[in-house]
């Protein structure tokens, strides 16, 4: 409920505020609450169902973010160009706000555990098992979320007259649907190890189809390497949930937030790294690092299920 209304109010600001240092602060803090508000949602997910539908729970939560993406994203931009920018972070914190009417009247009281100290929550990375699953998180959101951010730029430097949109809304509904069925395919298999590495595989397929649909302008190929590649990244983090969970069993709010903040951290760090690879001017640099980033992920995953499973 705090994380809904510093998320609703930080939206409302932002859109009431006409001082540039003010609304940075207010985005800052609106960022904050989505932060605080999904590992969250995710733990109280694999709480409030059975362990056999546990994938199901995660993946469906996830769907919900991805949706905000596949519908909020345009709409948004539609509201804009219809109305201002203003009406669409109102438009933001009243759904917010619905949420918050919602979680207030309808959510079970879901008992927690202990708090953990600082110093005890840092010493999860004593457990190299769980180090191990949220690094693989970091790449691959490193990958994912940092090229993502420069989709534009890369899609305008093989075509300058393309539309984003399409681009964007195929993105959006690989997301979507690979956040809803990543957890039926985890509760089917029951081995969201060996589900991660065919995600991974998949991922940096998408990668590769990318750079060799947008060099030889060929349309249907980027739109389908564009909904791989959106299904795949958001499917990749129900799989590494289901992991921790099972790896922290007592301590599950802590090990999933770490996880939601390596994800983040990831995308910050691979927005960041994509900016120094723009100075190059060479766009194909972009797609070909977050290809061998995830190649990086997927044999550190895999190496460690080996040597976890001997």
């Amino acid at each position: 409920m705090l994380a809904l209304v510093i998320f609703s109010l930080a939206n409302f600001l932002s859109a009431l505020t006409t001082d540039l240092t003010f609304f940075f602060i207010c985005r800052a803090l609106a960022g904050v609450g989505a932060g605080l508000f999904a590992p969250i949602a995710l733990s109280s997910a694999a709480q409030l169902c059975d362990t056999s539908m546990r994938g199901r729970a995660l993946g469906f939560t996830l769907g919900g973010m991805s949706c905000g993406t596949v519908i909020g994203v345009p709409v948004g931009l539609y509201l804009s160009h219809l109305f201002n920018w203003e009406f669409s972070l109102i438009l933001v914190s009243l759904i917010g706000l619905l949420a918050l009417i919602g979680i207030t009247l309808k959510m079970p009281v879901i008992p927690t555990l202990t708090q953990s100290s600082l110093k005890e929550r840092f010493n999860i990375f004593k457990n190299i098992k769980i180090t191990n699953v949220v690094i693989v998180t970091f790449l691959t959101a490193f990958a994912s979320l940092g090229l993502y951010t420069y989709i534009a730029p890369l899609i305008h430097s093989f075509n300058s007259h393309a539309s984003l949109i399409p681009f964007l809304w195929f993105w959006g509904l690989g997301g979507l649907v690979g956040s809803f069925a990543i957890g039926y395919i985890i509760d089917w298999s029951k081995k969201p190890k060996h589900v991660l590495v065919w995600v991974l595989i998949t991922l940096a397929f998408s990668y590769l189809l990318l750079l060799f649909s947008l060099e030889y302008s060929v349309t249907y190929l980027a739109m389908i390497s564009m909904f791989l590649w959106g299904a795949m990244g958001w499917a990749s983090m129900a799989p590494q949930q289901h992991i921790l969970v099972g790896l922290s069993s007592n301590n599950t709010n802590t090990t999933l937030s770490l996880n939601s903040s390596l994800n983040y951290l990831g995308g910050a760090v691979g927005a960041m790294s994509g900016g120094l690879l723009l100075t190059t001017q060479n766009y194909v640099y972009l797609p070909l690092a977050a290809y061998g980033i995830t190649i990086i992920s997927l044999l550190l995953h895999t190496l460690l299920t080996l040597k976890n499973n001997r």
